[in-house]
């Protein structure tokens, strides 16, 4: 790039005297960068990973920054490094673990403005590996399946988890290594392992898999069959029926749970909470009524819970549940579900952590709602709007909406906490702690009486201005720790006016 010096020319004028005055200004000194190393390399020796790379003469270079990382990205480094001007090779031990690595290098100048850019390179490795298919993991035993090398052939398998060192080596028969297969036994439940299988000390490939929670089990009633997924319980069920669940569970990779008969879907009696990881629960057909109860549920989805195709009417039932991780909303009736019909109970629950694009916390938008009760809970982080019922719904309910001792903080970010234009509706809110994000809009307000709430912190004052109060208060809770999600209440008042979600009141 050429730069070109310019001329500038200032002028002054005062009230007895013009005086104009000129000089040549430089232009600016670029500090360009020096050279970047070329000819990156990497190789792998059994366990050592080996780094190379050549750097030009001449340059003001005054050492190598290196990182060796598991991703593309350099986000997780394995080693990073300063070295001198005489090092331009690095050896990495008890690597070859993994089946890529990431190595890059950059030259530092002695201003640091100047250092080069990065050059890096990426090491491949065979692996031959098949993943684990979940049929084929027990919770003390696996089948390995691999394909065949690209040259010479296989040995031994070894398996070693996060928490203890190597087992030792499975040698393969010549019957595992024509089937391609081997099945390893004596595992610990419940534990993720890395299988690295081997030519002599010649790496051919790794694979991770995880052994069955045998603590965990999926029931129906008090029977004594077990289902490896909720949906083939959910389809073996009557409807009326209970499904018990136990242990920890992660059925993210199916999108949708179908649920289309009346269930019940509880923590298994006998054990503790269980977690499920799931997409949305979609209520299809005739399911006059659904229960969760007792469950942990992290949500993968943009909704929890979805209604699309029912035939009749279902009221929806959460009771002691923990709920966090959907993008949007706990329940969601698009403008699509014009024949649908349903009812929402929410009791003692914790419903967090929800992202707030792409719809609403409680999101009915087309069909019929026949109650909706919200009590004892706590809401946190969650939600664009809180309430919102659209205009072609018809509320066919003979009760008000309730929503009473509920603890509610950071939520309505960007949204409102009450967006209800649907007819016909009115509201009542008792005794609840409102606090931080909470507001509203003198549009999408139904008739709505509030009785002996607090209301706090930020936006607080819009929240009090478009609904009828009596007894409410702006007194500091006094939470705990609400950043860790902790909001049992200090403030002495509120807890002996047992306002609030009970659980956290002393």
């Amino acid at each position: 790039m050429k730069i070109k010096s310019l001329t500038i020319c200032l002028v002054a004028v005062s009230l007895y005297l013009g005086i104009t005055s000129c000089h040549k200004a430089d232009g600016p000194v670029l500090n360009l960068g020096i050279a970047a190393p070329s000819d990156v390399q990497m190789s792998l020796d059994g366990q050592t990973l080996t780094t190379g790379w050549q750097y030009q003469t001449g340059q003001p270079v005054a050492g190598f920054i290196t990182q060796l990382a598991k991703d593309d990205g350099f986000k997780s480094l394995i080693a990073t490094d300063t070295v001198d001007t005489k090092t331009m090779s690095l050896k990495f031990d008890s690597v070859g673990l993994l089946n890529q690595y990431y190595f890059r290098v950059m030259a530092m100048a002695d201003n640091i403005a100047r250092n080069s850019v990065f050059t890096s390179a990426t090491l491949t490795l065979e692996s031959i590996l098949l993943d684990v298919d979940p049929a084929d993991v027990t919770g003390t035993s696996v089948v390995l399946k691999w394909n065949a090398p690209d040259s010479g052939s296989v040995t031994d398998i070894v398996l070693q988890s996060a928490d203890s060192a190597a087992m030792a080596p499975v040698q393969l028969t010549s019957s595992d290594i024509s089937s391609q297969m081997v099945t390893i036994d004596g595992l610990d439940p419940a534990t993720t392992y890395r299988a690295i299988i081997y030519d002599g000390k010649i790496r051919k490939g790794m694979v991770n898999f995880t052994t069955v929670d045998t603590r965990a089990s999926i029931t129906i009633n008090d029977g004594t069959q077990t289902y490896t997924s909720l949906q083939d319980a959910i389809d073996a069920a009557s409807s009326g029926d209970v499904i018990n669940v136990q242990g920890t569970w992660d059925f993210s990779a199916a999108a949708t749970i179908t649920v289309d008969k009346s269930l019940t879907i509880q923590a298994n009696p006998a054990g503790k909470r269980p977690t499920i990881t799931t997409g949305n629960f979609d209520l299809s057909g005739s399911v006059s009524a659904l229960k969760l109860s007792g469950l942990k549920l992290i949500g993968t989805a943009l909704q929890e819970i979805t209604v699309s195709g029912l035939v009749g009417s279902v009221v929806v039932t959460l009771d002691d549940c923990d709920i966090s991780g959907p993008g949007a909303g706990l329940i969601y009736a698009s403008s699509s579900a014009t024949g649908q019909t349903t009812g929402l109970v929410v009791n003692n629950c914790v419903i967090h952590d929800f992202g707030a694009t792409g719809g609403d916390l409680i999101d009915f938008r087309a069909g019929s709602l026949t109650e909706m009760h919200i009590t004892n809970s706590t809401f946190c982080n969650v939600a664009r709007a809180f309430f919102r019922i659209d205009n072609p719904v018809a509320y066919t309910g003979t009760d008000p909406i309730t929503m009473e001792n509920c603890t509610v903080y950071h939520v309505c970010d960007g949204g409102r906490f009450l967006y209800i234009r649907a007819p016909n509706i009115t509201m009542e809110i008792n005794k609840c702690i409102l606090a931080n994000e909470v507001s509203n809009q003198s549009n999408g307000i139904p008739t709505t009486t509030a009785t002996a709430n607090n209301v706090s912190g930020t936006n607080s004052d819009s929240f009090l201005k478009y609904i009828t109060q009596t007894g409410t208060t702006t007194l500091d809770p006094g939470f705990a720790n609400p950043g860790s999600e902790d909001f049992t209440v200090g403030n002495a008042t509120l807890s002996s006016a047992k306002i609030g979600d009970p659980r956290w009141l002393p």
